[in-house]
């Protein structure tokens, strides 16, 4: 496992972490709970900030040059699991069997969600999904990242720099 300080310094954008800290023994509840074993990147994010938060605005890029959509947070361990029970509920995301094969961990300014893969076939990679655009999953999440560390460093934008690309491409 890295120490936060660790994680920071792999990380290149400035962020901090949103809750109180959380335990091996709750990280290995929540696995039972949703019956997935979670990458390790995604384990010591969470282990060591328990949810991040940039410290200044930036916006999710496809390939590291076309602005996306703005990035709000990787979401606490505590809320995770309670929307993961609203989503189950209420019949949100299930449909594709989304769930058993992709966990979303992170919020977007709207309604876009983060998802990290979970099975064997896209396990550490990073999807981005907004239900107001589509319904169907499988066929319209786009791939962000190949792990949560590289979409940290090569797939966030500062938002003066988003602001230059839509002014010169819209």
């Amino acid at each position: 496992m890295f120490t936060l300080k660790e994680i920071k310094s792999n990380i290149k954008i400035e962020v901090f972490a949103s809750e109180e800290n959380v335990t091996s023994k709750d990280l290995i509840e929540f696995e039972k709970q949703i019956q997935i074993t979670l990458p390790l990147d995604y384990k010591n994010i969470v282990i060591n900030c328990n949810g991040l938060k940039p410290k200044q605005c930036y916006y999710i890029t496809i390939d590291g040059t076309i602005p996306l959509i703005e990035f709000s947070e990787i979401i606490p361990l505590k809320y995770l699991s309670s929307r993961l029970k609203f989503y189950r509920e209420f019949e949100i995301l299930n449909k594709s069997t989304v769930l058993n094969n992709y966990l979303p961990i992170g919020d977007t300014v709207g309604q876009g969600k983060i998802f990290l893969g979970t099975n064997e076939n896209n396990l550490n990679q990073v999807f981005y999904f907004d239900p107001r655009d589509s319904n169907e999953f499988e066929n319209d999440k786009t791939f962000i990242a190949t792990n949560i560390i590289e979409f940290f460093n090569e797939n966030l934008m500062p938002e003066d720099k988003a602001d230059i690309w839509i002014s010169q491409n819209m």
